[in-house]
């Protein structure tokens, strides 16, 4: 099995997410990180 980098990981989803996509999940992410509730669900719709 071939390691990959984070750096790969992230250049791979640059390229196949769009900007909104990539704002929800960051969001969701630090939601999930800091206890706290950036954007209400139905904002974006993926």
């Amino acid at each position: 099995m071939q390691d990959y980098g984070s750096g790969l990981v992230i250049k791979v989803f640059l390229q196949v997410l769009s900007i909104q996509q990539i704002y929800r999940i960051s969001s969701m992410y630090w939601d999930d990180k800091y206890g706290t509730h950036s954007l209400h669900p139905d904002v974006f719709i993926i």
